[in-house]
This record gives C-alpha cells, structure tokens and sequence, in this order.
C-alpha cells in the first residue's frame, strides 16, 4: 500500500508504523533521499505555483542531467537549488539599470 503524501507533516525520526509495523524498503528509500535531513530548504521553494513542465518531463530532464553530470555533482547542484542557489529572470528593473 503506498504512503500518502503529506506536506504539512513534519518529518520524524520514529520508525514508519511504530506501533510494530517496523521499517520497510521504501521507507528506508525515501528516508535516504529526503533531502529535509540535510538541508533547509529555501521558503521560495514552498511556494504556490504553475509547474513550468510535467513531472515526466522533469523526470526525463534530470535523468538525462544526472547522466551528462554524474550523481554526485548532480546531487550536490539540487541541493544547492533547494537551498535557493535557483536561477531567476532579471526584472525589467535590472535590465534598465544595466543598459545605461
């Protein structure tokens, strides 16, 4: 049965089912790859938006990036993407400044 996705929770350390259910693979998965253990994430990450792509296209586009990087500097970039290392667009503002 999968787990149903929750933002509001807060991570805790205790054991997936503690009442006995004990840990299972995917548990112990998503555990590993949940990069709330590492890092703070930026609050602009959080929120509200219109996703740019689907999730198979940004699937696809970072399987083909963690290809072309490797996985240790792609998972190095991500983190400092979540940390608020991300690209923006110049504001119209910035660009004015800059032509003068």
């Amino acid at each position: 049965m999968p787990r149903k996705r929750n933002s509001r929770r807060t991570p805790s350390p205790r054991p997936p089912g503690a009442a006995g259910g004990g840990w299972t693979v995917d548990d112990v998965q998503r555990l590993i790859a949940n990069p709330f253990y590492a890092i703070t994430c930026h609050p602009m990450l959080s929120t509200p938006h219109e996703p740019l792509m689907s999730r198979e296209e940004w699937i696809a586009a970072n399987t083909r990036l963690v290809n072309d990087l490797g996985p240790a500097r792609y998972l190095r970039l991500l983190l400092d993407v979540l940390e608020g290392g991300y690209v923006v667009a110049p504001d119209a503002e910035d660009e004015a400044e800059d032509e003068e």
